[in-house]
């Protein structure tokens, strides 16, 4: 639902200017990448048409409309970044947790980490001594 209130209006020649303010329920789809919130929205916008004949020929505004939204996305993505983190750190603690406090000492094997540059990752490999 979008309510629409004429807060002021002036006419001069062929020119009107109005001044509007909107609410609306942001409950219908996703609007400048953010989803429907439930939250209600207002905007303030100032709109000149020229009027010729009777009818709109041309318009001009300038709305906060945008801003308050993309205010609203920037809000989400914080929010999700943060709930990202906190699994991570979970995540983290669990490995952490479950690796072993010293590597074990195997007989006969050596252990010899081995950084693969163009691979982009370390690796880990082994020698027998064994025949």
């Amino acid at each position: 639902m979008l309510r629409v209130n004429i807060e002021d209006q002036a006419a001069e020649g062929d020119k009107v200017i109005s001044r509007l303010t909107m609410r609306r329920i942001h409950d219908r789809g996703e609007f400048l990448g953010v989803a429907p919130s439930g939250m209600e929205i207002k905007t303030s916008a100032i709109v000149i048409h020229c009027i010729e004949g009777g009818k709109i020929v041309e318009e001009w505004s300038e709305s906060m409309g945008v801003l308050e939204a993309t205010r609203q996305r920037l809000e989400q993505e914080i929010i999700e970044r943060e709930r990202v983190e906190q699994e991570l750190q979970v995540a983290r603690r669990i490995q952490h947790a479950s690796l072993p406090k010293e590597v074990p000492a195997l007989e006969g094997l050596q252990i010899a980490p081995y950084y693969r540059p163009g691979v982009g990752r370390w690796e880990v490999t082994s020698t027998s001594s064994s025949s």
